[in-house]
């Protein structure tokens, strides 16, 4: 028997976890206009990680040029500040911060001059004094000219401490993802069909479809899907394509398209029923008489199996229940994990986290696919995706459309 589980609010969802600063955080009684709009837009166009990396200038400030920054007055120095938006850590409205150009310049050529620091280091603190800047003025501006003609002055060139490059170098391969995705589950697998399941939804988002830590957080808590049997499905991003900047996050929508991958392009679909009768761990107590490498066969029962028609691409199986409930809490590193399984992944190595972009762009590279057909999938801009993935990028300088297309045919080509 199925145990019904708990009832959900669909219409105002609950946010799982703890809220970050800006949620917490509550306007001043009697805030002017400039700080009432501040407030608006730290909570609107700022993400959790820029706040973030603001505070991350500020405690570079403090770090390597204290007795400077300790000298000014209405500097405050970090923490000393009442609850807001950045816990009081730092100012995070008009009014609480106040510096000329001069000494905003001179923070940035002792943090530079540090030998402690890297170039990494000097960006930061430039962005930091750029929101700061923008607390002073009251705007929403860049910087201080000061700044701007001492960051010039500065290269990377000048830092022999350098952060350790971030590429990644381990990557699944074209020929691994081939034989990855063309073979099936069977009873000898040491994984139960519904992880394997679940392991294959989670490496086609992954190394296929290219997309990175960010989307894949999109894609895990969302419900919105779409599809015609057989032929291809979709799951749109919660919030739509990441790392959009200001007034355009959430305007473009974004979709995660899966096709079929049976063998001789003929769908092999689940037969009627199936998806009931299966063992507590969550393995069919009949042989499948269906393609199990088919990533739409692997949709489908999860949306067979689902409660109350709700269902996530990366749900995990629960004994207790005995149908796919919560969410695996890395979808990526359970997509390394089931290529290890899949027999393309010996043991002691193991795939970078953040290598799916990077998997994707050899795929279209060794399949000649053209910059308009692969843009489909990752939608990054032609110079962004040459310079950074692709070296060898085919028919460039033909396409500057930014949007995904909402005609599917075009966007599984």
């Amino acid at each position: 028997m199925v145990r019904c589980g708990r009832v959900r609010n669909k219409k105002n969802p609950k946010k799982r976890g703890p809220k970050s600063y800006v949620e917490k955080a509550k306007l001043p009684k009697g805030a002017g206009i400039k700080k009432r709009k501040q407030f608006r837009i730290n909570t609107k166009l700022k993400t959790a990680g820029t706040m973030k990396g603001y505070r991350a200038g500020y405690t570079i400030m403090f770090d390597r040029a204290p007795r400077y920054c300790r000298s000014l007055k209405r500097l405050p120095e970090p923490g000393s500040l009442p609850p807001n938006q950045h816990d009081g850590f730092m100012p995070a409205l008009p009014g609480r911060v106040h510096l000329s150009g001069k000494q905003a310049s001179t923070i940035l050529e002792k943090v530079a001059e540090h030998p402690e620091s890297s170039y990494a280091d000097v960006r930061a603190v430039s962005r930091t004094l750029s929101y700061l800047h923008s607390l002073v003025v009251g705007t929403n501006s860049s910087n201080w000219p000061e700044v701007t003609e001492m960051l010039e002055l500065y290269g990377p060139e000048d830092y022999e401490l350098k952060r350790p490059s971030l590429k990644p170098t381990m990557i699944p391969s074209p020929s691994g993802m081939a034989k990855a995705f063309t073979k099936g589950w069977k009873r000898s697998c040491p994984w139960p069909y519904a992880k394997w399941n679940t392991g294959l939804v989670s490496a086609w988002c992954w190394a296929f479809c290219g997309n990175r830590p960010v989307d894949m957080k999109s894609l895990k808590t969302s419900t919105d899907h779409s599809g015609e049997f057989g032929v291809w499905a979709a799951t749109e991003m919660d919030g739509g394509r990441n790392k959009l900047q200001g007034k355009k996050r959430g305007t473009r929508r974004w979709w995660c398209y899966f096709v079929c991958m049976c063998p001789g392009a003929k769908h092999m679909p689940i037969p009627e029923e199936y998806e009931w009768g299966w063992t507590p761990e969550g393995s069919p107590r009949s042989k499948p008489t269906f393609c199990t490498s088919c990533p739409l066969n692997a949709l489908e029962l999860k949306k067979r199996r689902a409660i109350d028609g709700e269902w996530r691409l990366f749900s995990k199986w629960t004994p207790t229940t005995q149908t796919w409930n919560s969410n695996y809490g890395d979808p990526i590193k359970l997509a390394i994990e089931w290529f290890r399984v899949q027999g393309c992944l010996p043991d002691g190595l193991t795939f970078d986290h953040h290598g799916g972009r990077r998997a994707l762009a050899a795929l279209l590279d060794v399949t000649n696919t053209p910059y308009h057909e692969g843009c489909q999938l990752h939608g990054d801009g032609e110079d962004v995706w040459r310079d950074n993935y692709q070296p060898s990028l085919v028919n460039p300088g033909s396409y500057c459309e930014r949007k995904q297309s909402r005609v599917a045919y075009v966007c599984t080509t």
